[in-house]
């Protein structure tokens, strides 16, 4: 066990006994809820860490091939939101487990408090963007790529335009 790896192995010149510091400049900490053994939901935070440019372009082609969507949340309207959104660097990827427990969310949404926006998509729902797999089952959460696409689109486009999350999404194959 590495006693000194909150401060990169260097705790006489680096430290963070808080973990409060980012693991670099690519990262963002996000609060994600995680299932626990014993059948109860937990928060826990995690450094997210910024997509490549390959993943953000992914991310955009996935939000033009959604369908789906209501009068107020539509396909273009999402699409619009993260064409906004990759332009500024803000996809970011969560790893599937924290602590050992599932995180249980597809992808977490910050918008507003005075920080950029951005999105953290689990890192194999990020997989199956990347791959064009829309359709692509993600692990323990019970929802799709597309689905999970659509619904943090929602959150981007919703705070301006509040209203309803459960939408239901597809993708163009």
């Amino acid at each position: 066990m590495n006693l000194y790896g909150y401060a990169g192995g260097d705790p006489i010149n680096r430290s963070d006994p808080f973990g409060l510091c980012a693991e670099g400049a690519d990262s963002v900490l996000v609060t994600v809820t995680v299932d626990c053994n014993d059948g109860t939901t937990s928060k826990k935070q995690v450094w997210a860490k910024q997509a490549s440019a390959t993943e953000m372009a992914a991310v955009q082609t996935a939000a033009h091939r959604l369908t789906g969507g209501t009068a107020t949340y539509t396909p273009a309207d999402v699409a619009l939101a993260y064409d906004v959104l990759v332009a500024q660097g803000g996809i970011y990827s969560i790893p599937t487990t924290v602590g050992g427990y599932n995180v249980i969310e597809g992808a977490v949404t910050q918008t507003g408090g005075g920080q950029p926006a951005f999105v953290a998509f689990r890192s194999d729902a990020l997989a199956g963007i990347a791959s064009g797999n829309l359709g692509l089952q993600i692990g323990n959460i019970g929802m799709n790529v597309a689905t999970i696409v659509g619904h943090e689109g929602a959150h981007l486009w919703g705070s301006r335009h509040p209203g309803t999350y459960s939408i239901k999404w597809g993708f163009t194959p």
